[in-house]
């Protein structure tokens, strides 16, 4: 992927919408560059532009469909290398050819669901340091529609108000329901 981040930039629309159209500009099966590929064959595909976020900074990649007349792919996994926004999907029905231009569409709930456990890894870090102090750094973190993690820093296990305290703070900045920037 290394030669194609110099070759191809792909625009990434997801922060408007979470569908578009596209041009599908490479394919890849099995590490190499391919023309076509048709039902049942997975791959990876690079479009001109697409709603779809790459897997970056421990948040999981957007799943979904990329539909045109001609075919229909299954998106199980985005991962984001370097510019490039790759599609890993397998393809449900027809024959998917390079240049092809089709219907990327993001699983919404799925999206959703990931935004709101990202959000919420901020509101934490937050709360922590509110109640911890300024030392608390995040160390990692994964965020994913079912759930989310988040590795910190700190001298000692919490004891049992400050986890109380913590979990307050973030419940009622929740419920504020302020707008995200």
């Amino acid at each position: 992927y290394k030669r194609l981040n110099q070759e191809i930039k792909v625009e990434f629309l997801g922060y408007e919408t979470l569908k578009a159209e596209g041009k599908l500009l490479k394919i890849i099966k099995s590490g190499e560059i391919v023309k076509e590929i048709e039902r049942d064959e997975m791959a990876d595909l690079i479009f001109e532009r697409t709603p779809f976020y790459g897997e970056s900074g421990g948040q999981v990649g957007d799943r979904g469909v990329i539909e045109s007349d001609k075919f229909v792919v299954e998106v199980n996994d985005t991962k984001k290398v370097g510019d490039l926004i790759i599609h890993k999907g397998v393809v449900k029905s027809g024959k998917v050819k390079e240049g092809d231009t089709a219907t990327l569409i993001v699983e919404e709930r799925l999206r959703e669901n990931t935004a709101s456990h990202h959000t919420a890894t901020h509101l934490l870090q937050s709360a922590l340091q509110r109640v911890l102090g300024s030392h608390i750094k995040q160390a990692g973190s994964l965020v994913e529609p079912e759930r989310f993690r988040f590795d910190f820093t700190h001298f000692a296990p919490l004891k049992g108000e400050e986890i109380r305290e913590v979990e307050y703070l973030v419940n009622k900045w929740i419920r504020e329901n302020r707008k995200v920037i």
